[in-house]
């Protein structure tokens, strides 16, 4: 009986060890993975932008707010896109943070003194514009 007691002691250590090897080969793939998740959601987003994909440009540029929020240059796409939907008030309230966060950062200054400038309608007719010549 105590052999048996071994035997199975023995097999449960072995088991134990490949399960634990797994989980370690699992969470390591997953920090891999969660790593370029960044990096992965933006390119998508400018993936969509650049084919006047909105509705999914925006959601890849929210979650990268929501999960990464310094990331101020996908910040920046993200209010693009709002200016996009006419959102005008929500992409104003986001470039405001965004330079608080980062004055210099350029491309929300320039977002924000053509909202402030009444260009807004004139963002969205170029964008519209090159979404067009792009796709003949």
């Amino acid at each position: 009986m105590l052999s048996n007691t071994k035997n199975f002691l023995d097999r449960a250590k072995e088991k134990f060890g490949q399960l634990l090897s797994g989980y370690r080969k699992f969470v390591a793939n997953t920090k891999q993975k969660l790593g370029n998740m960044s990096d992965t959601n933006y390119n998508t987003g400018m993936y969509h932008l650049d084919r006047g994909n909105l509705f999914d440009a925006t959601f890849r540029f929210k979650i990268i707010k929501k999960f990464w929020p310094d990331r101020l240059e996908a910040q920046c796409k993200y209010a693009y896109c709002l200016i996009l939907q006419n959102m005008i008030n929500d992409a104003t309230i986001l470039l405001h943070e965004i330079l608080a966060k980062d004055p210099n950062m350029v491309e929300a200054q320039q977002l924000l003194n053509r909202i402030n400038n009444g260009e807004a309608d004139k963002i969205i007719k170029e964008y519209n514009e090159k979404i067009k010549k792009d796709s003949e």
